[in-house]
């Protein structure tokens, strides 16, 4: 079974822009893989992930990450509010 996940994410930049109001974006997404950044010796820096609504490859570190929400079965239309 595939699972989707809802992404709740506070990016250091958001389409271009910094995003200095530590603004939380939601990301639907089929994880990938994790990956690593060797720059600053982290082993396992985040997830890799494809966006739902982008088609797009996106990275999500771990230390800006503010929740994951497991979705099993068909990709989730809609955003979840809570």
């Amino acid at each position: 079974m595939t699972m989707y996940y809802l992404v709740n994410y506070k990016p250091r930049v958001h389409e271009g822009q910094e995003n200095k109001e530590d603004k939380i974006y939601q990301y639907r997404v089929q994880m990938d893989d994790k990956f690593r950044n060797d720059e600053n010796g982290e082993h396992f820096a985040g997830l890799s992930a494809k966006c739902l609504e982008t088609n797009s490859f996106k990275r999500f570190r771990w230390d800006r990450l503010e929740s994951i929400i497991a979705i099993p079965g068909e990709p989730p239309i809609k955003k979840l509010t809570f």
